[in-house]
């Protein structure tokens, strides 16, 4: 499970990396939602399409990957009375199309994912619908019409759905006498007025020298997740300030800096905030190397059907995050159809400006979900 999450967590780098480029302001995604969904029909691909999406998963270096998953998903879907962390698959197929019975078995039996026929040949909105009422009620209604209208029409033949929600308290709460509007600084010359959170606390906390970038972690109720929140010191360019941080980006850095945080008495300032958005992950995925898999005549998906003429027409994302005093609301849907330094005594990580951040589970290090805050 290890190498899994590992592969997954650098799949979620390179995705960020990708997002960015087209994404200005805010960015928010669930790489474990989007892991569960690309899993699924990585493992009913044949020829150059399943060659293309293992390099790209990092899937040639994990032995067993469905019971990898299995593993991990009965880790987050483990009852805890701190926090809930509910992750959900279910695969639609077109009633008179066949799936072949060994993925069928696959996909049931390691992700846990029933395989519901559906009548798209003669009622597709109606399908839609049904697939986003699901999605909606394992989201705690967070995630709403995750498939757009006209997404969904006759030729539909599969739709594969991961849902994934989470709700945590922080281990210590942000007193909400402290919140006062305060500026937010969107770049050297804009502003915008924020309800900004305060607390003084002992967190772990590492400076990353050459970035100028503080890491914090902020735990939630029992320490099994965490949000970890990259701040550089200061905007020193003419856009939000991350360019340079997400340049030098890597999964291996990020496991080095979490390991060298050592516990700090810290004054936070954070602002509440809801990020609400959402991607078709098509281009970003072709992009990133796995291009077959979205043309028609050459992706090959025999391992979940016969027919032979089974491609993924889009991949759509929808995420919901919200930060608050008490803790952290989110949730999140993706659908496939078919160094050491002298510090002062009490750190301050005045998050006033832009700022990346994201959320993971402790046990297993995988990242639940990963963003950056630019724009109120």
């Amino acid at each position: 499970m290890e190498a899994l999450v590992k592969s997954y967590n650098e799949v979620c780098i390179k995705l960020y990396q990708k997002l960015i480029e087209e994404n200005e302001k805010n960015v928010a995604f669930s790489p474990m939602s989007i892991a569960a969904v690309l899993t699924m029909v990585y493992l009913g691909t044949k020829g150059n399409t399943e060659v293309q999406m293992s390099e790209n998963l990092g899937a040639v270096h994990i032995h067993n990957i469905p019971k990898a998953f299995e593993e991990l998903f009965s880790i987050v879907n483990q009852p805890s009375n701190n926090f809930i962390l509910k992750s959900a698959n279910r695969l639609y197929s077109e009633k008179s199309f066949h799936v072949v019975q060994q993925y069928h078995q696959l996909i049931s039996k390691h992700f846990h994912a029933e395989i519901q026929a559906m009548d798209f040949a003669h009622s597709a909105d109606d399908a839609r619908k049904k697939i986003n009422n699901w999605v909606e009620e394992k989201t705690e209604c967070k995630i709403k019409d995750l498939l757009p209208q006209g997404s969904v029409d006759s030729l539909t033949k599969l739709v594969v759905v991961n849902a994934l929600y989470f709700k945590g308290n922080w281990d210590v709460k942000f007193p909400e006498e402290n919140t006062e509007q305060k500026p937010f600084r969107l770049s050297k010359t804009k502003t915008k007025m924020v309800p900004m959170m305060f607390q003084r606390n002992k967190c772990n906390m590492f400076y990353v020298e050459e970035l100028e970038t503080k890491v914090l972690e902020l735990p939630y109720v029992n320490k099994e997740t965490s949000m970890i929140i990259l701040l550089p010191d200061d905007i020193k360019d003419n856009t939000n300030g991350l360019e340079q941080l997400q340049k030098e980006l890597s999964y291996v850095k990020l496991n080095e800096w979490m390991d060298a945080m050592t516990q700090t008495e810290v004054e936070i300032e954070l602002p509440r905030f809801r990020l609400e958005e959402k991607y078709d992950l098509k281009s970003y995925l072709s992009k990133m190397g796995m291009a077959d898999l979205f043309s028609p005549g050459i992706a090959d998906l025999r391992g979940i059907s016969e027919a032979g003429n089974l491609h993924v027409s889009e991949i759509f994302h929808k995420v919901y995050v919200e930060i608050n005093e008490e803790g952290t609301e989110a949730a999140a849907a993706t659908g496939a159809i078919a160094t050491v330094r002298t510090r002062p005594i009490v750190e301050k990580v005045q998050a006033d400006h832009p700022f990346m951040f994201f959320i993971k589970e402790n046990r297993t290090k995988a990242i639940l979900f990963f963003g950056a805050f630019s724009s109120p």
